[in-house]
């Protein structure tokens, strides 16, 4: 039997309908006062099987979307990292399927967009190689067609290629050491541009290319 149904704190047009089972306490069901409606759920209401099924399924759809919506309001995110986060609340995968399905329906989740703006903000604040971005989304759970489709896309619109991204970025990294090189120091520059997913035969390519050709000797002081 359905002992209350009174509106949830902090969210507007939802309720929680309190529903007392066999030898269980009140148990809370949160969702929307037009849900809550729709399936027949008021006060003193007694709750067949079937009702507390469809109740109980339509209820953690409507916390899926909700938490999912909400997480987008902030940032685009891809559906590994919402499921995961869904996940934490211990909602059921059905009902994390089902929303997230409806939300790509809408637009409001897409992994090509996801790996669109990823790259974008990279491009713009932190350059980096294609292969990079490939590793980086793939941590995000971004499949790997999703990913390639999304940076081509990134790229195209920012009228940029993997060259001039090498070149920000080691351009940005040199600035940083000044006009004479060690050894260790060019090695160290070529590891870091490496890690940034850069081909190790392009940065040997720009070092050729950009940096002083001789280093200083730190033991006397005497260039070499």
């Amino acid at each position: 039997m359905i002992t209350e149904v009174r509106r949830l704190r902090g969210r507007p047009g939802w309720v929680s309908v309190l529903i007392e089972g066999e030898g269980e306490d009140a148990v809370p069901l949160p969702l929307p006062l037009e849900e809550a409606a729709n399936l027949g759920l008021g006060e003193g209401e007694t709750v067949d099987g079937a009702t507390w099924k469809r109740a109980t399924d339509q209820s953690a759809y409507e916390e899926a979307m909700h938490v999912s919506l909400v997480s987008l309001s902030v940032r685009q995110r891809s559906r590994a990292e919402l499921v995961k986060r869904l996940r934490k609340r211990c909602i059921p995968a059905a009902a994390i399927d089902r929303a997230h399905d409806r939300l790509a329906e809408l637009g409001y989740l897409d992994d090509v967009a996801f790996a669109s703006a990823f790259t974008r903000d990279r491009v713009r604040l932190r350059p980096c190689g294609v292969r990079r971005l490939m590793a980086d989304l793939a941590g995000r759970g971004v499949a790997a067609g999703d990913a390639r489709q999304g940076i081509e896309a990134a790229l195209a619109e920012e009228e940029a290629d993997e060259a001039e991204l090498l070149d920000r970025a080691a351009s940005r990294r040199a600035a940083r050491l000044g006009p004479e090189w060690e050894e260790a120091d060019r090695r160290r520059f070529h590891a870091y541009l490496t890690r940034r997913g850069f081909r190790g035969d392009a940065v040997s390519e720009w070092m050729a290319r950009n940096l002083p050709p001789r280093t200083r000797n730190q033991a006397n002081g005497v260039a070499r």
